[in-house]
């Protein structure tokens, strides 16, 4: 979330981050603040950024009804002044196709779904760098139960009295463990062509 509004920063260093797989930057602002960002694509280190309700450049944040139709945005909010939610993984971004009604529509770049937000939503410019996921060596046996990771066992592979899966047979509709549908049920209402 941008809290930190017409105050200029610069990119110090970039940074790995266990916990996410994309690339984050270390900003300092002219105020001594610093903070973390997602890494936006065509930012490198020393660049300058300012969040401003006017001005557009890449890593800047700005309301939603500052953007025009075509232009790439991440880190967006799905309801005012609650932080961002949406578009934060690596090598993704959101396309402005309209302003209708008092409302922002976006388009996503993976899915093609559109959908429709609040103009007075923060959005940032630009689309986040693509990083490559590392692969892990596990080192030995039992490295993943070390980590805290439990087994999954297939329903398939159980006794029936454990499993409405179990006993070999091939289920024609899939459930969970308690009985309820599963993989192939639809779980929304599909109302109209767009979603708020």
């Amino acid at each position: 979330m941008r809290y930190i509004w017409n105050v200029r920063g610069t990119i110090l260093r970039k940074e790995y981050d266990p916990n996410k797989r994309i690339i984050i930057n270390l900003i300092m602002y002219e105020n001594g603040v610093l903070c973390y960002m997602l890494s936006v694509a065509g930012l490198t280190v020393g660049a300058r950024i300012f969040s401003n309700f006017i001005i557009k450049q890449k890593g800047c944040s700005s309301f939603l009804f500052n953007y025009h139709n075509g232009d790439f945005i991440h880190n967006v909010e799905l309801n005012f002044n609650l932080g961002a939610k949406y578009i934060r993984s690596s090598g993704v971004f959101a396309k402005v196709v309209g302003n209708f009604d008092g409302k922002v529509f976006l388009k996503f770049h993976k899915t093609r779904k559109i959908i429709k937000l609040n103009p007075f939503c923060i959005a940032t410019f630009g689309s986040l760098i693509k990083t490559k996921i590392r692969r892990l060596a596990l080192r030995k046996a039992g490295y993943t139960r070390h980590r805290g990771w439990r087994p999954h066992v297939r329903g398939y592979a159980m006794n029936p009295v454990d499993h409405p899966h179990g006993g070999r047979t091939k289920a024609g509709l899939k459930v969970s463990f308690t009985g309820k549908d599963t993989k192939g049920r639809k779980t929304k209402k599909k109302e109209s062509k767009y979603e708020v």
